[in-house]
């Protein structure tokens, strides 16, 4: 399964048992993504570089390791908020060219996001343990502990 948004392109209440035991490992990694959080904002100019540093290759990050792809999720979420001229020239740029637009901050962070979470997804598929996550998820009320 190697699909960087497939959270994205799963209509809302028609998922398999398998894409819901996925979607909950997602939100599993958006709860420890906040334990990433910087001690201090980045600075414009700080994420301006990160983008372009982290854009360099496109969109394969399978070098990159789940930490540090939750570490640049974290980081281009907060560049959303705290670069509101280059947030704004994302948008004014996404009207003018649509699809061949520069992908923004937030969209980049939820890029980051996805691909750790085909990082997790690989791991359980890798040791076998898919099958006993989705039998955990499958009994009703279940809650991790």
């Amino acid at each position: 399964m190697r699909c960087l948004v497939f959270p994205l392109v799963w209509p809302l209440g028609m998922h398999s048992a398998a894409q819901k035991g996925v979607m909950k490992i997602l939100a599993f990694i958006v709860l420890v993504s906040a334990a990433f959080a910087q001690e201090q904002a980045p600075t414009p100019e700080q994420c301006r570089a990160d983008y372009r540093l982290w854009t360099v290759k496109g969109t394969d990050f399978s070098d990159v390791s789940f930490h540090e792809l939750m570490e640049r999720s974290h980081v281009m979420t907060e560049c959303s908020a705290t670069d509101p001229e280059w947030t704004q020239q994302f948008a004014e740029q996404a009207v003018r060219l649509g699809g061949k637009a520069s992908i923004s901050y937030g969209d980049l962070g939820s890029l980051f996001h996805s691909a750790a979470g085909d990082k997790a997804v690989d791991f359980l598929m890798r040791h076998h343990l898919m099958s006993q996550f989705m039998k955990e998820e499958a009994i009703p009320g279940h809650s991790p502990k």
